[in-house]
């Protein structure tokens, strides 16, 4: 390798490059991410003009002007980047582009899957070809189930199906819903539509309403007294107050559900619907036969064929969030209704026929897709749009989750067309990549061709067997965090379907694997320093990787002491 491509003073070491851009450019990603990171959901990802400026400023020399080098002259051709924890793939992608050879590893095989995908999106092929014959196979066959009429029975589009967690009170035994609030959507200073605490009739009501008389059963409903508060249940009929989880911890089984209200639009041709065109309709008995017939089949697809859905429990030991458990769930298939399982079954049947290509790319966009129709997810009122999984980094308990109708274009945050949609832009991008401009707007950007494929591989970065010693110029990562959640842990949602689908290697394989995976407890002297020797295992490794006068150059951000002092011992 050209030595003189990092020379001994950069721009980088000499602290030279331009921050305040930088900021905002960071800002603006912050709000729109670059769409080769969306193909697949990761946490807590690193912003890629945060870590071009890094690669760019390590190759160039301190006079150099730096910005003709981010848009234009930036070269890593012969220049091995390495990162040990690669997690969701920013390092390694952004590396590639600027011509590197680059090598990804993390504990998590899922994590490798999808910085694999980012690597690859440049290759793919139009999908939409494959997803209309899913949309025949599949979609078609389903859409009956999500059939509506409206009160004067013309035909709706559903695009969201409320539900309620229902509950019996453990001191006088009645059942009653755990509604947070009795508002289903709001427009801005103008109208919000909520519905009867009894029977559950939509109202359309001034945005300053905070109560109202039902029209069909005269039932006052005062907005924002509702049965539970911060995950408390009030029983309406007893007064006795019992926390939802309290309750999962003592039946020990997963929550039930009611379907009680839908957000529907006219019929649509793929074309978005304006929100003033959007109604709400109480649930009605059509549309829980609906629900009971989707079970029905359901039980037909797992008789016919156990291994319909993926059978995989919920690991109990050593989780450091424990609250799928205490929930009562025990599966993973618990966390989805019927009609959705029946939907994903019959769908990644379908893909695990692809050639393989194919089924890489659209089994990462249905693994997507999970985190939009399942039950964790939530509505956003104000947006009147679904709030997916993991929007905040934890499986978050929603007493009243939203149904999303999985197979709408156009229409709908997260359905399976969006989810190859966001795949295709992902590959658009990878083919045409941009960059922001200094003056708004975007610049094309070209993408080097590393000399040397990059490699992303499942391995511990205390022992990085397959690297060898003195052969990498730069090590660019983003290491553990310490006291955080596990982030291998919260991606053990995605591996039930995508073993199933032949994506990844099976769970007691990637279990092995993840259980080495960093991580502390904090007011825990032995934790603390089990993660700082462990690091600094890892920091012993690169070291070894690096060549003589190679760079690292590593992200950590910590609000408190305990994690600063075990940074700084694992680099002692």
């Amino acid at each position: 390798m050209d030595l003189a491509l990092i020379p001994e003073q950069n721009l980088l070491e000499a602290g030279a490059l331009p921050y305040g851009d930088l900021v905002r450019f960071a800002t603006r990603e912050g709000r729109r991410p670059r769409p080769i990171y969306q193909i697949h959901k990761w946490f807590a990802r690193r912003l890629g003009c945060s870590f071009r400026a890094v690669l760019v400023g390590a190759v160039s020399e301190p006079t150099a002007d730096f910005w003709k080098a981010y848009y234009e002259t930036g070269n890593l051709q012969g220049v091995t980047v390495l990162d040990p924890f690669v997690g969701g793939g920013t390092s390694v992608v952004e590396a590639a582009r600027l011509g590197a050879s680059a090598i990804g590893i993390d504990v998590d095989p899922i994590a490798c899957a999808v910085t694999n995908a980012e690597l690859t999106a440049a290759t793919l092929e139009d999908l939409l070809p494959t997803l209309r014959a899913l949309q025949e196979r599949v979609g078609k066959k389903l859409a009956p189930l999500y059939a509506v009429k409206g009160p004067d029975g013309a035909q709706l589009t559903a695009v969201h199906f409320f539900w309620v967690q229902v509950v019996a009170c453990p001191s006088c035994k009645k059942v009653g819903e755990t509604h947070p609030n009795y508002v289903l959507a709001e427009e801005a200073g103008q109208r919000r539509w909520a519905f009867c605490r009894k029977c559950h009739e939509p109202h359309s009501l001034k945005a300053t309403q905070k109560s109202f008389s039902c029209t069909s059963c005269e039932t006052k409903t005062v907005l924002d007294s509702a049965p539970v508060q911060s995950g408390t249940y009030t029983c309406p009929h007893c007064q006795e107050r019992t926390p939802l989880i309290k309750l999962g911890r003592e039946t020990e089984a997963p929550p039930t559900w009611r379907l009680f209200a839908i957000e529907a639009t006219p019929r649509t041709t793929g074309r978005s619907v304006p929100m003033k065109e959007r109604v709400f309709l109480k649930a009605a008995a059509a549309h829980q036969a609906a629900v009971t017939r989707a079970t029905k089949a359901l039980r037909q697809e797992i008789e016919a064929d156990p291994e319909f859905l993926p059978h995989h429990a919920i690991e109990e030991k050593h989780r450091s969030d424990t609250r799928l458990t205490d929930y009562g769930y025990r599966q993973w298939s618990q966390l989805f209704n019927d009609r959705q399982l029946l939907h994903l079954g019959r769908l990644a049947r379908e893909i695990k026929k692809l050639p393989e290509d194919q089924r890489r790319a659209i089994g990462l966009a249905f693994s997507n897709h999970l985190t939009t129709n399942c039950m964790l997810t939530s509505y956003a009122a104000g947006w009147r749009r679904l709030t997916p999984l993991f929007s905040i980094r934890a499986f978050r308990h929603v007493p009243r989750p939203v149904e999303l109708n999985p197979w709408l274009e156009g229409t709908g945050r997260g359905t399976f067309p969006n989810a190859i949609r966001q795949v295709l832009r992902a590959s658009a991008f990878a083919k045409a990549p941009k960059e922001p401009a200094r003056r708004g707007g975007f610049r094309e950007v070209e993408a080097v061709a590393p000399t040397t494929a990059p490699r992303v591989f499942s391995g511990n970065a205390r022992e990085l067997t397959d690297v060898e010693s003195n052969s990498v110029d730069m090590v660019l990562t983003d290491p553990p965090y310490f006291d955080n959640i596990t982030y291998s842990e919260l991606s053990d949602f995605f591996q039930p379907w995508l073993e199933h689908m032949g994506l990844v290697p099976e769970a007691a394989k990637r279990r092995a694997l993840v259980k080495r995976a960093l991580s502390a407890r904090r007011n825990n002297e032995e934790s603390i320093e089990e993660f700082a020797a462990n690091l600094g295992e890892a920091f012993g490794e690169v070291r070894r990787v690096l060549k003589p006068h190679g760079l690292l150059a590593f992200t950590f951000r910590h609000s408190t002491p305990e994690g600063w002092l075990a940074m700084a011992k694992a680099l002692a």
